[in-house]
């Protein structure tokens, strides 16, 4: 036989949830994760941006400009259209992208890190350059599996193979 809970009991985990949240200072280490986040996607960004310069035509410059329309001036489009077909600038532009990602990326896992030692009442005691060599162990992993993605992406689109087409027959059949 199932108990329903009280309307009681259910204020009062309600109340242990919150006063818990207020205890652990949840917000503010939500608030620190977010806002690394978030700055490290402006250099994620900038490096897409470069990359896509490699291989960017005019016209699609004008496309992305034209996506981007409503968000900038015209200066702005005109800046744009310049970064990505111009090829002046862009050593240096992503040696700057990469050292601001590789440091909010490795902000928002120390950052993880700290909330989860806080939250979970583990052992917060490893010093910054574990933290640091953890941040960098987790960038690196990602930053293969991206190239593991993209290689294999690569691969599927330039060598098509008979018997995946055979699959997707398979599949669309179903």
């Amino acid at each position: 036989m199932s108990r329903v809970p009280s309307l009681g009991s259910v204020v009062n985990v309600g109340r242990s949830v919150v006063e818990e949240a207020r205890e652990q200072e949840i917000t503010f280490l939500a608030a620190s994760t977010a806002y690394y986040a978030f700055v490290s996607l402006i250099p994620l960004l900038l490096l897409a941006f470069t990359v896509v310069s490699f291989v960017a035509s005019d016209q699609l410059a004008r496309d992305v400009v034209s996506q981007a329309s409503g968000l900038l001036t015209a200066t702005g489009q005109e800046q744009l259209i310049d970064f990505i077909t111009n090829p002046q600038g862009r050593g240096g532009t992503t040696v700057i992208g990469l050292v601001v990602l590789a440091w909010s990326a490795i902000k928002v896992f120390r950052g993880f890190d700290e909330a989860f030692s806080t939250i979970y009442a583990t052992d917060g005691e490893t010093g910054i350059a574990d933290q640091v060599k953890d941040a960098l162990l987790v960038l690196t992993a990602i930053g293969a599996g991206v190239v593991v993605l993209v290689l294999t992406g690569a691969a599927t689109a330039l060598f098509p193979s008979s018997r995946s087409s055979a699959l997707s027959a398979r599949w669309s059949n179903w």
